[in-house]
């Protein structure tokens, strides 16, 4: 690139130095996102955006600044700075993408639906894209349109492990928990390194009633979750590690109280709240508050209606269970701290 400049009669000396050197400020502030050092990124990226005579790369500097805001859940920033890069290019998918994550942390469901959408559009052969939308439709409950995209995303991957978890994520909240456990349990022997699938795998046993399964991998995503460099503990999702930790005092050290504390806390993070609130009403139910239980089982299929461990655990706290149910762990876990 800089031999092409040089050989253009009508570009200035001056003219190379300016663009050498802001190639040089857009890695050095690449370097800084990829060490989570957002706010060093972000004040490098900004001068670049304010100076007309880098107008070529306005576009690269607002998108790298868009992703660092991202990861910093500064949300709002992250949708401003995206959709300038799309005045400037209407065909850049990522910003799509990444606009549509922001979004979608502040719950704006349809706009973050339309991004992925128009992402896909652009790129259609992105497993990223196609996952990312099946995420949306699984928190609306669209299961059959959120499998289309997973399939699509298999068919163009059969191995990507983004699409796999999300079918073990679709068989466990429709209540096919064998399934599930199969699947998660092919992924963590590659892939041992993922918190979340430890953390899914645990949430699936505890289905089954099968606690020292559920320990294991509740200890081990809580191991995971302290022993990741910087960079993997993205800012945004950070708040995983309470909901696991939460989960530890609940399933592991029989600590209700401490455990609901964490998972309160956790509400209007950019998490699934359908999940949160079955997980807050297990707690309520451990501590014999099983009108508090109740209310957030309710709240949870209000949103979810096929959410098929509240579907069972509200039938439990109700004492609608009958001869055709398996054993329903809020139940059982309730039993054995003798609160029901």
């Amino acid at each position: 690139f800089v031999r092409v400049l040089l050989s253009d009669p009508m570009v200035k000396e001056y003219e190379y130095v300016q663009v050498l050197s802001t190639r040089c400020q857009i890695e050095i502030a690449r370097k800084h996102v990829d060490e989570g050092e957002f706010d060093d990124a972000i004040q490098i990226l900004g001068t670049i955006v304010d100076d007309a005579a880098a107008a070529l790369y306005h576009e690269e500097a607002l998108r790298i600044r868009g992703g660092a805001f991202l990861d910093s859940r500064r949300w709002t920033r992250a949708i401003e700075d995206h959709s300038r890069v799309l005045e400037i290019n209407p065909t850049n998918s990522n910003s799509y993408n990444e606009r549509a994550l922001a979004y979608r942390s502040l719950k704006e469901e349809a706009r973050s639906y339309d991004d992925f959408t128009r992402a896909i559009e652009l790129h259609p052969k992105s497993t990223t894209y196609l996952t990312n939308r099946a995420v949306n439709l699984i928190t609306q409950g669209q299961y059959d349109r959120a499998m289309a995209d997973i399939h699509a995303a298999l068919a163009l991957e059969q191995d990507d492990v983004n699409g796999l978890h999300l079918l073990s994520k679709i068989d466990y909240e429709l209540g096919d928990y064998r399934t599930a456990l199969s699947t998660l349990t092919r992924l963590i022997s590659v892939h041992k390194d993922r918190r979340s699938l430890f953390m899914d795998r645990a949430l699936v046993s505890v289905e089954l009633c099968e606690w020292e399964a559920a320990t294991n991998d509740l200890r081990a995503a809580r191991k995971l979750a302290v022993s990741l460099p910087p960079i993997q503990q993205r800012a945004a999702y950070h708040k995983t590690s309470e909901i696991i930790e939460g989960c530890c005092l609940m399933f592991v050290d029989d600590m209700p109280g401490p455990a609901l504390e964490l998972l309160l806390n956790a509400f209007g993070n950019p998490i699934d709240e359908t999940k949160l609130r079955y997980l807050c009403g297990h707690a309520y139910a451990l501590q014999g508050r099983f009108e508090h239980a109740k209310e957030q089982f309710q709240m949870a299929l209000a949103a979810r209606p096929q959410f098929a461990p509240c579907q069972r655990a509200l039938r439990a706290i109700c004492g609608d269970l009958d001869e055709n149910d398996e054993e329903c762990p809020v139940l059982k876990h309730t039993q054995r701290l003798q609160h029901f």
